[in-house]
């Protein structure tokens, strides 16, 4: 089934409902789109339920999906390619050098990203004050 490009007003919408705590098929449910257009659009804007589920790796390390195999990072692939990020190189060329498609290589590093956001220790040492932006002790 193909679907029509989301609107800015649905990719919103999707983000609250994650937000909320509702899945990924619900939500593509509601706003009429795939499962897979709101797991991107989350995983894009950085969109997570309240409680984050702690999802670990189950099954083998290669499976297929519509007759190519999907391969999981490794955590020696991950350290490899932040370190390859981190030199500058472009996505397809990390890609190039990993044997990866480059969409794969973006996708895993806006994962990783999420990952460090998530175990960073909060500083609510200062607080925004909303009308003017300045911090305060």
């Amino acid at each position: 089934m193909r679907y029509a490009r989301l609107t800015q007003e649905q990719i919103d919408r999707i983000c609250e409902l994650r937000e909320e705590g509702l899945s990924y098929p619900k939500i593509a449910a509601i706003v009429g789109c795939s499962r897979g257009a709101v797991e991107w659009q989350c995983l894009k804007l950085g969109a997570e339920p309240p409680e984050p589920v702690k999802a670990s790796p189950v099954g083998p390390m290669v499976v297929e999906r519509n007759g190519r195999p999907v391969r999981r990072f490794t955590p020696e692939e991950d350290e490899r390619l932040l370190r390859l990020a981190r030199s500058g190189m472009t996505y397809a060329a990390i890609g190039r050098a990993m044997g990866r498609r480059h969409h794969s290589v973006l996708s895993r590093l806006m994962v990783l990203a999420r990952r460090d956001e998530r175990a960073a220790p909060r500083n609510y040492a200062y607080r925004i004050n909303p009308f003017d932006g300045a911090m305060t002790p």
